[in-house]
């Protein structure tokens, strides 16, 4: 259904306010395109689904820097395509994903008859959209997988009309009369806009429910690691009560088994009168079994580089012995890994405190109760300040 640029432009204005509701309505209203434009490049409605889910949380961040609003859509198709890219390049079998878009895709999973559909369906379909010319493709999946008009597709490809309905009948003249019914067929049930499945989960990657979303990374994290103290940081204070940030932190997976993963925290840092965001990495993991676990690993560091750029992180520091790992990604040491501190024996408290102290068990100290609050509200303003300022800090 086509529907008017101003209120396009309206919804979007709203939309780089943050308001997600009316983002939501964006969502809606291109959905069909980004997943159908996503499962013309990668020919797996699964993926096309995640690219899809990427490209919208980075729009919806992008919007700000977006000079006119009408340009939406061929923003959208160049980020679409560059997940797509990514997913192309990796290998099908291999996914680096946000956190959130990960922990979301679980619900967008097709049921078991949807599935057996699928696999006998898919072979033929994909060997004829394949037959296609790379343009004609396009054309194609936009056209059977959504509502929307050629005018809204040309828009969307930033081509004429008249272009989109000569690949559209060239499509039609290559593919048998049988074909391009099933291929119809396949491509309208595949649609998101068929169910509010894609919405939602594109709403929970917006806005992840920490502490029931942190309970599938712990699942992972724990399923893989042996050693005991990285089972025990990743709870708890490491990701649902800390500033993980669910947007830019990456997980990679091969046929959905976690092998790498590198956590991304949101600090905020005074360094002398000016503040930075700075992007902290913690809980960084790599699966010591898996043959080419160090070679994804070094692309989940990429693909979490380019994710804080792209979310506006000014810099990004990691503590770690050396810089075998990071240094190729271009870290840095800026300072000694050890610091001594001293302390004068007259300094020294000559009286015991007025507290009671109560012995609590290492491995269960993340999770005792209030630890990150107190954690937090401590730390408060806490930063390499060295000037007077009345802007507000955290640690």
């Amino acid at each position: 259904m086509e529907e008017g640029v101003d209120d396009l432009v309206l919804l979007l204005e709203r939309a780089r306010g943050r308001d997600a509701e009316a983002y939501g309505e964006v969502v809606e209203r291109f959905q069909d395109m980004a997943v159908g434009y996503g499962y013309s490049i990668l020919g797996d409605f699964h993926l096309a689904q995640d690219a899809a889910q990427e490209a919208f949380l980075e729009a919806y961040v992008n919007l700000p820097g977006l000079r006119e609003m009408e340009g939406f859509a061929g923003l959208l198709r160049r980020i679409v395509f560059k997940h797509c890219d990514r997913l192309t390049r990796r290998g099908r079998g291999c996914l680096i994903l946000s956190t959130a878009a990960a922990v979301g895709r679980a619900s967008l999973e097709a049921g078991p008859v949807q599935r057996l559909e699928e696999k006998e369906m898919k072979e033929l379909v994909s060997q004829a959209l394949e037959s296609l010319p790379e343009q004609e493709r396009a054309v194609v999946s936009l056209f059977y997988i959504s509502d929307h008009s050629q005018n809204e597709i040309a828009g969307f490809l930033d081509i004429s009309v008249d272009a989109v309905k000569n690949r559209l009948r060239a499509a039609r003249k290559r593919l048998k009369e049988r074909l391009i019914g099933m291929v119809e067929q396949n491509l309208s049930e595949g649609k998101p806009s068929k169910d509010r499945q894609f919405i939602e989960a594109v709403r929970r990657v917006m806005a992840p429910q920490q502490e029931k979303d942190a309970e599938a990374i712990y699942a992972w994290l724990e399923h893989k690691v042996q050693r005991l103290d990285m089972a025990v940081q990743s709870r708890k204070v490491r990701i649902a009560d800390s500033h993980y940030d669910w947007t830019t932190s990456r997980l990679g997976l091969v046929d959905d088994e976690l092998i790498a993963h590198v956590g991304v925290y949101e600090i905020g840092l005074w360094l002398g009168c000016g503040q930075v965001r700075v992007a902290g990495i913690n809980v960084d993991y790599v699966d010591p079994d898996y043959s080419g676990g160090r070679e994804l690993f070094d692309q989940v560091i990429e693909d979490a580089v380019g994710a804080m750029y792209t979310h506006g992180y000014d810099l990004s520091i990691v503590r770690v012995d050396s810089l075998d790992v990071y240094g190729p990604h271009g870290y840095v040491s800026t300072m000694p890994f050890a610091v001594r501190h001293r302390v004068k024996i007259e300094d020294l408290p000559t009286e015991l405190p007025d507290v009671q102290l109560r012995e609590v068990d290492l491995d269960d100290v993340h999770s005792y109760p209030g630890v990150a609050e107190l954690y937090n509200r401590e730390n408060e303003g806490v930063s390499m300040r060295g000037c007077d300022s009345a802007a507000p800090s955290h640690g």
